[in-house]
């Protein structure tokens, strides 16, 4: 258990928390497979039920280093092909020339990088699996009502000016690459994240559009406008890249 009541600065709609109050379990706990951090959901309606969900989106790290999940991703290495992987994260960037190896955005299990909490993009991996490997966590994908009651997009929304301070997306995810002042490098790093929604998620706004239960997705990403990341409509992944893709697991109490 990480927390018993709702944060105060995280989570400072007094109506909001006591929502989260009523639904009578902790606000903040620890998976037990995974060691994910993880925050209830209250009920919206009479006949809504409170669940967990992810603070953050799965990382490349929790991937490919989970004692569960790691056996799920294919080993990566330095002489791999973009080819090779099935859970990804910079590889399309590093391998199109945007970095000078793929170690300085990548971590190890005794060595972890800066990157290694970047959010995983989900290339070259299957529905299907996905759902498995979630399952075998006693974890599961949201529904569309569950993810839109945990991003309050439904019923009390960001404005679209105010989008920049909160998600990572079109107009901002590029910054200079430190070697070089004219080299731009895509900055979306988890540990940096933008401050957390009403209810207390991180990215759940743009930086990658997160996989609901019937294969769908919500929430915008990092080449997105305000419109995308605001919208109720989901997509499916066939109208994007799937690179673009990231999972934000479930469970229920």
């Amino acid at each position: 258990v990480l927390s018993c009541e709702p944060d105060s600065r995280v989570v400072k709609d007094v109506v909001l928390r006591q929502r989260v109050l009523d639904a009578g379990y902790r606000w903040e706990d620890k998976h037990k497979e995974t060691g994910l951090k993880m925050r209830v959901v209250p009920p919206e309606a009479k006949d809504d039920k409170p669940f967990y969900m992810a603070v953050n989106e799965l990382s490349w790290h929790d991937w490919h280093f989970g004692d569960i999940l790691g056996k799920y991703a294919r080993p990566r290495g330095n002489d791999a092909k973009p080819a090779d992987f099935s859970v990804d994260d910079f590889a399309w960037y590093i391998y199109n020339g945007g970095a000078t190896g793929a170690d300085e955005f990548r971590g190890s299990p005794g060595k972890p990088g800066p990157y290694v909490r970047y959010p995983a993009w989900l290339n070259r991996i299957s529905f299907e699996t996905i759902v498995r490997a979630l399952e075998e966590c006693q974890m599961r994908l949201p529904t569309e009502a569950e993810w839109l009651r945990a991003s309050l997009l439904r019923t009390s929304p960001p404005e679209s000016k105010s989008l920049e301070g909160l998600a990572w997306f079109a107009a901002n995810r590029y910054k200079p690459d430190p070697r070089s002042s004219e080299a731009p490098y895509l900055h979306l790093p988890t540990d940096m994240a933008k401050p957390a929604n009403p209810l207390g998620f991180l990215n759940i706004y743009g930086n990658v559009r997160e996989l609901l239960s019937d294969g769908r997705v919500l929430g915008g990403d990092c080449a997105s406008q305000p419109f995308e990341c605001l919208s109720v409509t989901p997509v499916t992944p066939r109208e994007l890249p799937k690179m673009w893709v990231g999972v934000r697991p479930v469970r229920d109490p």
